[in-house]
Order: structure tokens, then sequence, then C-alpha cells
């Protein structure tokens, strides 16, 4: 048994209490004893001397904070200032806001408005006066309003800003707030009441809220509205009030005074709280109960400070600002208990009524404390019976309003408030043991968990007796428990008793008996030290080892992974109204929501929450999760409004090649941008450290990476595309965002894209079908040629052997030998070269015009020979021409043919004409037409014409006149 006490002593002496003894008779402290806690942030550090008039978040949850000395950005890591261009501008800022088009609108002191654009401010043309912009809202239908402190309000219509001022029927100029209704109704907070205006087919209308009206006081410094519509106004002298927006009426609350200055500015928490900032005395949170204000909190280093802005962030997080530079958030869903229990003890083990107090024992006394009144009330009830109150370590109020203490060593005690009378219960009335663990109940029977079995208690016969005498059932190890030693008896919705033990698991009492569970999957520890149900009547058990198991009457399911790394002792589990499960650690407290996603409170407590003793917790009738610590109770309060739970994760730049660039959805990058860096934002104000980012090229990356770094480079991708996605994961928790994604495309560079492969191919193709198509022309072309070579060799020689060119030379011969016989053989010798030049040159395409010529010379000596005189050829060609080519025997042929149809006497003489000029070479005769034209073949001119087309496209012209034959040759002059 002393083994199993020590464990029992160590756990349940985790925290050290120090109580106050008061007598009988209530007393009020100052409102003290509840504070929030609040975080520092480094602003202060930052830019002393500068003051947060305005604290706003923006859609994508970035903040936004308007000082004294410009704008100023913070994603959780640090603060970017924005500055007017102008640096001689006043950049005292006193208004932020974003549009539906998520442009940021930013007011000045001076009556400036400016927008935030590609990380500039850049400053609107139009001019509200040289007096503050107080507010600025962009209204339901898109249209700008802008209030000022001394102009009065201005909207917009047609690219133009309209006043609206007294002369309209505002009740007052000085404006200090502006905000939208639920039916489109601007309401403007003034020095004279409140104007409350809207636009009627473009006309203002106005009415006003004043004094006379219900407000308590008429100048107005603040309005907000909560999530029915209905708005909350922060006065200058008298506190605030409320406006209730479906009766149209005002509702104030019942204190007497407000002695705390000036209300700010005023955030609605959820719809029973309100946060008020206040102009002496810093923050203070109030809930309401039937329109009645109950409870008043400070924030601790917050005290006397002049709170300036109230912002409740998208994660439920709380920021404040004073004129003292700072810049704090909080976590508005604990509240911490501590100075009311001053000069006592720790305790072990307290206990709820339907009121509202807290129950838990004193040094000799029971202490009965209301922490839901304006001033905390302790009351002490004098119990000199009792042990000491370290000794004291469980705790139950049972249905007839009966308080039940169970002790070390003492067995329990029945305290009766309504007569302050105590009841000691022991062994030896017939409880099982004297050391009594966990005490639970249901209507009229109640449960004892102790060190020796449990006991059952009915209590019917003993509610209303002075001497009571209880009846128990026990039941021990041998009695079906498998264990004497019980930590907690937990009574769940359907009555049934289920009892977490030391070494034999989780065992149950339903239809009058006990049973054990025994061979649940992956259990490693049979020690279970907490047990609750959750509001879909799930049974949840956690072991010494810091598992944590769920049934759902049919199953156990081992949930110990959702909750992380922390593998520490888990203290206490207990289900709160809305479905979650709260899990007490010695280090801190976490949530498991309906959703199985694990949230983690310890930076929202900080050093607040050191060890909390075994089942110190208890869930009042509003729901409200309370915890004991060495250091005090912590009240924990689940909102009802689902609020971010998690960090929503942002691709703020890209970059390529280290240059950010501008980019938009499907962006498609050259293939030479081929190193892109992808820088990624994601905020978690409750623990920025606490991100991790899980990222993915998916196109290129086979599996999720991940890193403490928010930017990721990828260099030499290849052409193709790619999605990039992006999310966060909390170290301390088990779920993780939605992923932010960016879709593109790295374009191929041109000789790698599909259509250049196939317009590679397909104009290989064609220029090889048009090579085999022009081969074949050429081997065509070629042909005709030989064979027009062919027929022209044979045409020529045909016409040089022709019987009457034969005749007529031989004629000529006889004729000169007989004359002179040196002139006859001279003339063979010319006819013999005549006839091998012609076979010489009969194989080629071309020869040399200078060939050409001394061919003709031979051929003008046989036929003068015959004609004598009265046939000439004057040969004028120059040296450059002679260097050019023809068809071979072409002059020859153009010779012949002015032979064979012009008549050539001494009457009637012959002359060729041969000369060149520019690329054309002329041969021109003139005529004279015999009487009977021969046959004509057309074998000479045409062969010329075809063989110059086949050789080089170019044309022979033919020019016929009365007195002149001219044919114009082209001269080749490169040989092809």
């Amino acid at each position: 048994m002393n083994s199993i006490f020590s464990k029992t002593a160590i756990l349940s002496k985790a925290l050290n209490w120090i109580s106050i003894v008061v007598l009988i008779t209530t007393f009020h402290t100052p409102a003290t004893a509840q504070q929030i806690l609040a975080k520092d942030l480094p602003f202060k550090k930052e830019y002393e001397g500068v003051n947060i008039n305005k604290i706003y978040q923006d859609d994508d949850g970035l903040l936004w904070l308007g000082t004294t000395s410009g704008l100023f950005r913070y994603d959780g890591h640090s603060f970017d200032q924005y500055l007017l261009p102008d640096s001689i501008t006043d950049n005292e800022i006193t208004s932020v806001t974003q549009t539906q088009k998520k442009q940021l609108w930013v007011g000045y002191q001076n009556g400036n408005i400016a927008i935030l654009a590609n990380h500039h401010l850049q400053l609107l043309d139009t001019t509200f006066g040289a007096v503050p912009i107080t507010d600025i809202l962009e209204d339901k239908d898109g249209v700008m309003w802008v209030s000022t402190y001394g102009e009065g309000i201005f909207y917009k219509q047609d690219d133009q800003f309209i006043n609206i001022n007294l002369d309209d029927g505002l009740n007052d100029n000085f404006i200090y707030i502006m905000v939208e209704d639920t039916k489109g109704r601007k309401w403007a907070g003034t020095d004279r009441g409140i104007g409350i205006c809207h636009l009627e087919n473009g006309i203002p209308k106005i009415r006003t809220l004043s004094t006379s009206d219900g407000l308590k006081d008429n100048i107005v410094k603040t309005i907000t509205s909560d999530e029915d519509g209905n708005l909350f106004i922060g006065l200058y002298e008298n506190g605030f009030c409320k406006y209730n927006l479906s009766k149209e009426s005002i509702e104030t609350h019942n204190y007497e005074s407000w002695p705390f200055g000036p209300i700010n500015d005023i955030e609605v928490i959820q719809n029973n709280e309100i946060w008020l900032a206040t102009e002496r005395h810093g923050i203070f949170a109030f809930n309401f109960e039937d329109f009645g204000l109950t409870k008043v909190m400070d924030i601790d280093g917050f005290k006397n400070a002049k709170a300036l802005s109230l912002l409740k962030d998208q994660e439920g997080n709380v920021w404040f600002s004073d004129n003292a530079s700072s810049l704090k958030i909080s976590d508005p869903r604990f509240k911490f208990h501590q100075d009311f229990n001053k000069k006592e003890h720790e305790i072990n083990s307290f206990a709820t009524d339907p009121q509202g107090n807290i129950w838990y024992a004193g040094k000799n006394s029971i202490i009965k404390y209301n922490p839901g009144t304006l001033h905390n009330q302790v009351i002490q009830f004098p119990a000199r019976q009792l042990p000491d109150p370290e000794k004291v370590i469980s705790t139950y109020l049972d249905d007839f309003g009966f308080l039940w203490l169970g002790t070390y060593e003492a067995g329990v005690f029945r305290f009766d408030p309504r007569t302050a009378t105590l009841i000691n219960v022991d062994e030896s009335d017939g409880l099982v043991n004297n050391n009594v663990l966990s005490i639970n109940g249901h209507q009229s029977e109640i449960w004892f968990a102790t060190l020796g079995g449990v006991s059952r208690c009915s209590l019917n016969d003993a509610v209303n007796s002075k001497n009571p005498i209880f009846q128990f059932e026990n039941f021990d190890q041998e009695g079906g428990l498998g264990t004497n030693y019980i930590y907690q008896v937990f009574i769940d919705s359907k009555g049934r008793a289920w009892f977490a033990t030391h070494g034999k698991g989780i065992a149950v009492y339903d239809n009058g008996a006990i049973k054990q569970f025994g061979g649940i999957d992956d259990l490693s520890s049979n020690v279970i030290y907490s047990v609750t149900e959750d509001a879909q009547g799930n049974i949840w058990f956690s072991t010494a080892n810091g598992e944590l198991y769920q049934y759902n009457d049919i199953k156990f399911k081992n949930h110990t992974s959702l909750i992380g790394q922390r593998k520490k002792a888990i203290s206490s589990i207990v289900g709160d109204p809305y479905g979650n499960l709260i899990i007490v650690f010695a280090d801190g407290i976490g949530l498991l929501d309906t959703s199985l996603n694990y949230h983690d409170f310890r930076s929202s407590l900080g050093t607040r929450f050191t060890n909390s003793p075994l089942n110190a917790t208890d869930k009042d009738h509003q729901g409200n999760i309370w915890i004991s610590t060495q250091k005090g109770l912590i009240k924990f309060q689940q909102h009802k409004t689902p609020y971010q739970s998690n960090p929503a994760v942002f691709i703020d730049n890209v970059a390529v090649f280290f240059e950010n660039v501008d980019v938009k959805p499907n962006h498609q990058f050259s293939y030479n941008q081929d190193h892109l860096t992808f820088y990624c934002r994601s905020t978690w104000y409750q623990n920025i450290e606490d991100i991790s980012y899980e990222y993915m090229l998916v196109g290129f990356d086979l599996d999720w990476k991940v890193s403490k770094d928010n930017h990721f480079t990828y260099p030499k991708l290849p052409s193709g595309d790619y999605s990039f996605k992006v999310k966060t994961t909390l170290t301390s928790q088990s779920h993780e965002s939605d992923p932010a994604q960016f879709d593109f495309t790295i374009v191929a560079p041109i000789w790698k894209r599909p259509w250049f492969y196939t317009g590679v191919v397909l104009a290989l193709a064609v220029g090889l079908f048009y090579y085999i198509k022009s081969r074949e022309r050429r081997l065509k072309q070629s042909e005709r040629m030989q064979k027009d070579i062919i027929e022209f060799q044979f045409q020529t020689l045909k016409s040089q052997i022709n019987p009457h060119f034969l005749f007529n030379s031989f004629n000529t011969l006889i004729a000169i030998i007989e004359e002179n016989q040196s002139v006859a053989v001279n003339y063979v010798s010319k006819l013999s070269d005549f006839f091998r030049h012609v076979l010489t040159y009969r194989d080629k395409q071309i020869i040399n015009l200078d060939e050409e010529l001394k061919l003709m010379n031979d051929y003008f000596f046989l036929q003068q020979k015959r004609y004598g005189s009265n046939f000439n050829i004057k040969v004028n060609v120059s040296d450059r021409a002679k260097k050019t080519f023809i068809p071979p025997l072409t002059l020859q042929l153009l010779t012949e043919n002015a032979l064979k149809h012009n008549v050539v006497s001494k009457k009637k003489n012959l002359t060729i004409e041969i000369f060149d000029q520019g690329e054309q070479l002329y041969v021109k005769n003139n005529l004279n037409p015999k009487t009977t034209d021969p046959a004509s073949t057309g074998f000479g001119l045409e062969n010329i014409k075809k063989r110059y087309l086949l050789l080089s496209n170019k044309q022979v012209e033919i020019h016929r006149s009365d007195s002149y034959f001219s044919v114009m040759i082209p001269l080749l002059i490169k040989i092809a």
C-alpha cells in the first residue's frame, strides 16, 4: 500500500497552493483574482515610442498595424514598415481597412488616404480636409465610406466623394467610429450621440440616437457588432451599452458607476463575452448572463495602461495595444485564478456548483470561491475536524447539494452548505477503505474509489437525516475488480460506473455486475489514470504511459498517435459540451476535437501552467473546464464560434534565379527560366515556431518533403507541366492545412517541342519528295537534252553531209582546182577542219565562244568560195564575250539558215553581222527573201531554243523586220 500511495501522493501533490483563512462572513477583494495571460510581442523593443492606433487583420491572416510612424505588416516573424513616398508627410495612421478587391486603404491623422499597391503606398487625389480619418469601410454594395473627426462623413459616388455633415442633418461632424449593420445602415459614433445613415435613391437619410433615446452618454467612442448583428456601444463616461437590432432598442447593464474611464475599443469574443479597451485601466473582459454584468478581468501587466485598439483574429486570439508601444496577444479561452488563494496551500481537488462557485478544502475550513462577480467573493466555512488540506484528495458535489471530500487515511467527509455541518464517514461505517482517491455519482447514487476497492452508496435515506446512516456495497479485488487500487470512478450518461484501475486496465459496472476489459490491442500499460465521456457518448481513458484510448461500446481504438510528440503522462481527461476532449498533461493542456485533430495550448499558457494533480479537473454547469495547477486554477472556455484550427498557407512569390517575377495561374516559363524558388507564408500567431512546411513539386518529386524553411528552390527543371503544392503542419499537432497550389509550365525549346519534331520529319519527307521529283525532272531533262543533242548532232551532221552541201562543195573545189591548185588544197584543208570540228563538238553541251567563232570562220571560208564577195560576215565581238559559252554549232546553224532563206547574188548581197551587247550575242542579216522559200524542217532555230532552256532557262529571242532578221543568243557566263 505504501508504494501505491507514494505514486498517488506524487501525482496528487504536484501543485502547491496557498489559501487564505477567512471568516464565515463574506468580504470583497479587488478584481484581480481572475487574470488573462498575455504574451508581449517585440514591437516595443524594436520601435520604442511608436504607438499602435489600429490593429487590423486582412483576409490572408496578415496583421496590419496603423501607428504614429506609418504602416506595419506583421506575419508572425517580423514587422515590415510602409511609409508614404514623401518623407515630409505625416505618417501617423488612424484607420486601416481592406476592400472586397483586397486593396488596403489607410487613413491618416492629417486627412490623407493612401492605398497599398505593389508594396507601395499611393495617396488618393481626393482631400478630406486637414482632419483625422477616423474610419474607412466598404459597404455591402461596394460603396466606400470615410469618417472624419471634423468634416463629417464622405461616401464615394461616380468617382467622387460626397460629404455628409451637419448641414445634411448629421448630428455631429466629429466622428470617432463608423460601422455597418446587417440592414446596410452606417452607424457613426460622435460627440453628440450616434448618427445612423443610409442612402435612399442616392440621397442620404439620417436619424440619430442620444441620451434621450436611452444612451447612457452622448459621447460614443466605439461601436462593434456580434454574430447576431447586435451592436455594442463604448461610451466616454458610462461604460457601454448594447443595441438590440431585432428589437431596435438600447439595453443597458446593471452597474451603478463606471470607474475605468472612456472605452476606446470593443471586441466581441463570443455572444456572452466582450473585451473592452479602456482609457485608464487597460483591458477588461465581461461575461453576460441575461444581459447582466457578471465578470470583470484585467490583463496581467496591462492594468493601468491606456488601451488603444483590440482585435480578435481568425485563430481566436485577441490582440491589443497601448500608449506605451506595447503589442500583446492573448488566448481568451483561458482565465487564470490565483490571487484569491494567497497564503494557503495547493488545491488537490475541487468541485463546482450550479451557481458557478468553486468549493475546496482550506486549513480547518471549507472554502467557497465565486469567480463570477464584479468583486470575487471568497467565503470560508469552519471545519476543524477536516485533516490538513493536502490530505483532501477528491471532491464531489452531489445532486442534493452536499459536498463530499475524500481524504487520505481519514475516509470521506460530507458537508452541508445550508447548515455548515460536517459528517465524517470511514471504514467503521462500512466504507471499503479510508483512502478515497475519487468520488462520483448520479442522482441518489454515489461511488467512492479507494486504495481498497470501490464503495457504492445510496443517499435516499440519508438526505434529510441529521444523523444519517449510510449503506455501502463494496467491490474489491476478489469482488471482480481484480485489484484494490482504483484511481478514478466515472459515471457515464447511461448510468454505468467506469473504474480506472492500477494493473488491471479499465473496468465497468453495468446491470449489477463488474466487467473487465482484457486483451485491448496495443495497450502497453494496464495502469489507467483517468476516464471520461465525450458528447457523442464515447468512453475515453488514459494510461500511465501517456496512451489515449476510445471505446464506442463496440471496440477500443488507440488514438495516442493523434496527440503528436507529447508521450508524457496524462493526469486528466474531460469532455466538453461541444464533443471535444480536453487532455491535461504535466506541462500543458491539449484539445482533441470532433474531427480528431489535436490542438496544443502550451504557448497560450506559457509558464502559468505547472503540474496538475491526478484528475484535478471539473466541468461546471455552463460547460467550462476547470483545472487545478500549482499556480492556481485555470478556466478553459471553448467557444462555440469555429475558429481557424490550423495555419493557412499561401504562396507569396515565385522567383526565377532568385529574382521575383509576376506570375499568374497556369503561368508559362521559357525553357531557360528553369531555376525556380517558391516563397511561402503561413501565420500561426499562437506559436509561429511550431510551423513546419510539407511541399511537393508534382511532376518532379515522388513524395512530400518536410522543412522548417519557408522557401524552396528547384534548379535545372526540365520542360513540362508542374504543380507546386505546399501545406503546413504543427509540430505539436496531428493535422495539417489544406495545400496551396501553383500550376505552371516550363515551355520546351523549339527544337524539343513535338510539333518541331513533326515539322522536321515532314520537312525532310517533303524535301526528300521534292529532291526525288527534282532528280527525276533533271534526269528527264538530261535525257531530253541528250536526245536533242543527238538529234542535233544527227541533223547537223546530216546537214553537213547533205548531198547538196557536198555537191556544192565539190563543184566549188573542181572550179578552184582548174583555176588555182594551191587554193584548192587550202579549201580541202578547211573542209576537213570543219568536219573534224563538227565531230569533236557534237558530244559537248557548250563550247567557248572563241572556239565557235573559229568554227564559223571555217564554214564562212567554204561558203565564200562559192558565193564570192556576194556573201560577207562581219564579226565584232569583244574579248570579254569571247570567254563566254554557247551551245556548239549555233552560229553555223544560224548562218546556214540565212543562206537557205535568202538570195545571194551580185545584185543582192547577203551580209551577216555577229556582235555582242551586254550578256547577249546578236546574229543579224539583211533580208533578200527567195521567191520560192525552200521547205523548212524548223529544226535549227527550235533546237537552239530548247538547248538554251535546258542549259540556263534563258530565252532565245528572234526579231524580224522588213529588211533585217535578227537572233539574240544569251551568253553563258558560268558553266552549269
